[in-house]
């Protein structure tokens, strides 16, 4: 960059920066007072993040008036390109951001034909700042070395790491954002970092690199490569840093046994469905199933006390459905099979589906008299059955309305006449009850039990919850439709059921907005129709 010309960008930076402390709710998490919307893939944005676009966008053309920019919050920009672009990310680490988090940058970066020209890094809370210009750079203010430096996981931990570390060198689990993890090992406050690659663009990682690379250190992709950005997306799979070669060479080793890419892989495109890292992949594909559904799944969600009530829900659901042991059951899906098993050593005869293969291997394993199949929800096998379980929100991970009714016809196509459809779910109504104050239009929340900290955010308008649940070494999304009570009755009704009853447990007691809701409907059978709650 030319002499002076960073001068206004710096300062624009420094701009964007009061603008976003003016609306961030501060430490304690207190309400955001930013207007907050859902953006179609599935992330954040706020009028924040729009102003300090303007802001810096602004700056920049009127500094390099033919500059080619992709920045996060303009979609439009994504499909340019340039032998030089500037990657613009006005807010990147939104969510902490507004749960008064201080981990939260603006990020701006030059790259001319994959190779980093100019950055900066700005974290406005804690008053950072890394400038990048070429092989120099500069860091404010100057941090006085640690005691024990640390290596950074981010959304992984890869075995055995830990202990191969040398003396003095400290390891950390970081499930959030990669990006102060990468700028410590730029300022010489962390030894190094291995970041997976979940969702990140170029805007994400782009400063970063050049802030790592010009401080001395290294920084490639899992392969030991340079990364090279020509374009938004990112085919790297993870990212390694380190401040000494011997480091990254041990970090690289730590790594899992990733196939090598293949020759000629273009820049922009990332074919390897299994490694994909889409930010909310639709939950009916096997690769989202199978990732999300592994053995941290389990672990996490029975360390949130999530399967304690199992046997007592399922006693009083028979007594409501007064099923006699034979009936014939389908649980969908099933996961690793805690109900059709129990309900299999009660006598019934159960089938269980599920997407994903690890589940259903785990249910076999442990329940080899049931019959588990891996299986759509959306094609469930042939009945005819007496009763249909879908516990637990499994309903509501579709795309769309239209695709949950066809799925209901499915199921409802596989029971008896006078079959009974159970479902338990959290409603609209629960949801708003927990997370929304007063009419904001998206809500977020970020909690921390045993160990396991679980992110939210809820657009109103949309009525979809996107989750992140978190823990040591594991890390997943998922989203969820959430229906109001009188919408599921509707869309069960169209989907030709009857007798629509809905109670706030398995007991049969009153709805209360605090509980989850259960719904049990059934097919048509000479009986009057009808919807009572």
């Amino acid at each position: 960059m030319r002499s002076g010309d960073a001068e206004p960008l710096i300062a624009a930076v420094h701009e964007a920066g009061r603008r976003l402390l003016r609306t961030w709710p501060g430490p304690h998490g207190g309400r955001p007072t930013v207007p907050t919307h859902i953006k179609p893939d599935g992330t954040l944005v706020t009028e924040a993040d729009r102003d300090c676009e303007e802001i810096l966008v602004g700056a920049l053309l009127r500094v390099v008036p033919d500059a080619v920019v992709i920045s996060e919050e303009d979609e439009d920009s994504h499909h340019r390109a340039a032998e030089t672009l500037w990657f613009v990310d006005p807010l990147d680490g939104t969510r902490q951001y507004l749960i008064g988090s201080s981990d939260f940058a603006i990020l701006v970066s030059a790259w001319t034909d994959g190779n980093p020209c100019w950055s900066i890094m700005s974290f406005p809370v804690d008053g950072l700042m890394g400038i990048a210009d070429g092989p120099a750079i500069h860091i404010v203010p100057n941090a006085s070395p640690l005691s024990q430096r640390l290596v950074h996981a981010v959304y992984c931990d890869p075995p055995g790491l830990r202990d191969r570390l040398p003396a003095g060198i400290g390891y950390a689990i970081d499930h959030f954002e990669s990006t102060r993890a990468m700028f410590d090992v730029a300022s010489g406050q962390a030894a190094g970092a291995v970041v997976l690659m979940c969702g990140h663009q170029a805007w994400d990682i782009a400063a970063p690199i050049h802030l790592i690379a010009a401080s001395g250190g290294i920084v490639t992709d899992e392969f030991g490569q340079p990364v090279r950005l020509r374009a938004p997306s990112v085919t790297a799979r993870y990212l390694v840093a380190a401040d000494q070669p011997d480091l990254h060479a041990l970090l690289l080793s730590a790594l899992p046994n990733l196939p090598k890419p293949r020759s000629q892989q273009p820049q922009a495109a990332e074919t390897d469905d299994a490694m994909s890292t889409e930010p909310f992949l639709t939950p009916v594909a096997n690769d989202w199933a199978n990732r999300f559904f592994d053995d941290g799944f389990e672990l996490t969600f029975r360390a949130l006390g999530k399967y304690e009530s199992t046997r007592d829900d399922l006693d009083n659901l028979l007594l409501l459905l007064r099923l006699n042991p034979g009936a014939r059951i389908l649980d969908v899906p099933c996961g690793f099979g805690r109900h059709a098993g129990l309900l299999a050593e009660a006598g019934f005869s159960v089938v269980g589906i599920d997407l994903s293969e690890h589940q259903i291997a785990l249910a076999r394993a442990k329940w080899p008299e049931v019959t588990f199949d891996v299986r759509d929800m959306r094609n469930p096998p042939n009945g005819p059955f007496d009763a249909v379980l879908s516990l637990w929100s499994s309903f509501g991970f579709l795309e769309t309305r239209d695709e949950d009714v066809r799925t209901l016809v499915s199921w409802r196509d596989r029971l008896v006449p006078g079959g009974s459809l159970v479902l338990e779910l959290t409603t609209l109504e629960r949801a708003q009850h927990e997370n929304r104050r007063s009419d904001e239009a998206v809500s977020t929340k970020s909690v921390v039990n045993n160990g396991v900290r679980e992110d939210a955010w809820y657009d109103w308008e949309a009525q979809i919850s996107h989750v992140r649940y978190s823990r040591p070494g594991w890390s997943r999304e998922c989203r969820t439709r959430m229906y109001s009570r009188e919408q599921l009755a509707a869309v069960l009704a169209e989907a030709g059921f009857v007798d629509i009853r809905m109670m706030g447990d398995f007991r049969g007691g009153p709805l209360n907005p605090a509980n989850r809701t259960i719904v049990i409907a059934t097919t048509p059978n000479d009986s009057k129709e009808g919807t009572s709650e």
